[in-house]
């Protein structure tokens, strides 16, 4: 009888509905290497991963929707004068590195009193990338912080305790917490700035 070769996977054909399943969140395994963003009380850092990623940027604006809590990070000129510095080209290396830390005491401060998080601690955030209207932009919802508990022998990470009966989102509804929706108020912000062009310029206006 000839033996079978062990790299050979059998593939047994069946129809399996996954529509109701939970997808596990990334945050159960390990994610060193992903593009976050860690907030403290008195300033914010992004990841290695995360820069390398938009490797030809080196200014952002945030962009924050207060009522789903959700954070996007918008590449922008150093011009603009909302801009802050995220990256910064390290001299001995010449390699683009993290800026080690954003300084944004007042903002960190209201995104803690907003979120109710323990000031002692910091927390982490995994972000998405996204690809909207042909911009790339960074998503992260806050409410999926982990808070990250240090003392000076132990690092204790904790997740929201919103996750402790599930495993994750169901299948179905991933694309509602993959979204940025936070971006709503932003758009109609971009087609007033258009309308009042159109004004300065004695354009008719078209109605939506």
């Amino acid at each position: 009888m000839k033996e079978r070769p062990n790299n050979v996977i059998e593939i047994i054909e069946e129809n399996i509905d996954i529509n109701g399943l939970q997808v596990v969140r990334k945050e159960h395994f390990a994610h060193t290497y992903d593009p976050s963003i860690s907030i403290k009380k008195k300033g914010v850092r992004f990841s290695s991963s995360l820069i390398q990623k938009l490797i030809d940027v080196y200014d952002v604006i945030f962009l924050i929707n207060p009522i789903n809590m959700k954070l996007v990070v918008k590449p922008a000129s150093r011009d603009d004068r909302d801009s802050v510095t995220w990256a910064r080209i390290e001299a001995k290396t010449g390699k683009k590195v993290p800026k080690e830390n954003i300084a944004a005491a007042r903002l960190t401060q209201k995104i803690y009193n907003d979120m109710n998080w323990d000031i002692n601690t910091w927390y982490k955030i995994i972000g998405t990338v996204v690809n909207s209207n042909g911009e790339i932009l960074v998503v992260f919802n806050l409410k999926d912080a982990e808070q990250h508990i240090v003392t000076n022998d132990n690092r204790k990470v904790l997740l929201p305790k919103e996750w402790g009966n599930s495993y994750g989102y169901i299948f179905t509804e991933r694309d509602k917490y993959t979204s940025i929706g936070v971006l709503n108020d932003y758009q109609k912000m971009e087609n007033i700035i258009k309308r009042v062009k159109k004004i300065e310029n004695n354009a008719p206006i078209k109605e939506d």
